[in-house]
């Protein structure tokens, strides 16, 4: 979870630097603690499940019927399906978001056949959507 973590902070470093040279990012204001606390814990959980419905179950038992490329294929379908519902979702946003995340989760979970990269990836918001609401 360890590596999963650091590969989605440096994901995220490197988007924010590179919005940042080209005067796309900026920052606006600061949170207190209190609410890095409530987020951390809300989509922790959130990451956790999502991983384990995902990958663990689905993609595994998919992957063993149907083969790698299919189950990598409903994935995606279905992260972008859950990530419409997300609060300012668009429908090309979603499928950025589910192409992007599923494929980079997918992979992790592919190559280390555990949860805990792909969970430690996308809890460290390596493939987060964030809104301008909730960022």
């Amino acid at each position: 979870m360890g590596l999963g973590t650091l590969i989605g902070l440096v994901l995220v470093a490197v988007t924010v630097i590179f919005l940042w040279a080209f005067g796309s990012y900026a920052v606006l204001g600061v949170n207190t603690l209190a609410v890095i606390f409530v987020s951390l814990a809300n989509d922790g959980a959130g990451v956790f499940v999502e991983e384990v419905i995902l990958r663990g179950i689905v993609s595994r038992i998919t992957e063993e019927r149907l083969g790698t490329w299919v189950a990598l294929a409903i994935s995606v379908a279905l992260f972008a399906l859950l990530h419409l519902a997300s609060t300012g979702a668009t429908v090309i946003g979603a499928i950025v978001v589910g192409a992007e995340g599923a494929i980079l989760l997918s992979a992790a979970y592919v190559l280390t056949r555990r949860l805990w990269l792909p969970i430690g990836a996308y809890a460290s918001g390596g493939t987060s959507p964030r809104t301008p609401s909730s960022a």
